[in-house]
């Protein structure tokens, strides 16, 4: 459950007299469960991965006009990052691909490289081949022109709870590259 509280609204604003309708909602939420702007707002019986620090707020008049802002909000669920970083990685694939991302110097370059795979993947007669980029070489580059990349590498090794998504084999490429950075 979210609550919010502008508690230095104007009590004389949104006015129905105004013609506009002024609404907000979570920015993860649909639009269908926007709730008419007041000094207090709650929603509830939200899922964990729709909570965040970001709102939509939607002004109707003869046109519609909606800006997302955030709000600092307090007391999210400890274990909500977990909840969000498993549900994009959910699976090994998308686990190899966002590793390829955090690694690669270009993003398109590694969107391109990641297609290919897919594509090499449907064609083939494995079926259910799991995508391994070039992963050593990229963390061999990583390792010698950017080691802060492995940083971004440890948090997703930290978020993931779902079991069965980081490969054995990539746990201990991974710790081996920390052992040689240390040195």
């Amino acid at each position: 459950m979210i609550k919010i509280n502008f508690h230095k609204l104007d009590k004389k604003f949104p006015d129905d007299r105004t013609g506009f309708k002024i609404t907000a909602r979570p920015l993860l939420e649909h639009a269908r469960n926007s709730q008419t702007f007041a000094e207090e707002l709650t929603f509830s019986g939200m899922p964990i991965a729709k909570l965040s620090e970001f709102y939509v707020i939607s002004v109707e008049g003869r046109q519609t006009i909606e800006r997302v802002i955030k709000i600092p909000t307090g007391g999210m669920p400890e274990e909500r990052e977990n909840v969000l970083v498993t549900s994009i990685v959910s699976n090994k694939n998308s686990f190899f691909q966002y590793i390829s991302y955090l690694l690669g110097d270009d993003i398109l370059l590694s969107s391109m490289e990641i297609n290919k795979a897919r594509n090499q993947n449907e064609n083939s007669s494995a079926g259910n081949a799991v995508y391994m980029p070039d992963l050593y070489e990229k963390m061999l580059k990583a390792a010698a022109t950017d080691p802060q990349r492995f940083k971004g590498i440890e948090y997703l090794l930290a978020k993931i709870s779902k079991d069965g998504i980081i490969p054995e084999n990539f746990k201990k490429l991974h710790d081996t590259f920390k052992k040689v950075m240390k040195k």
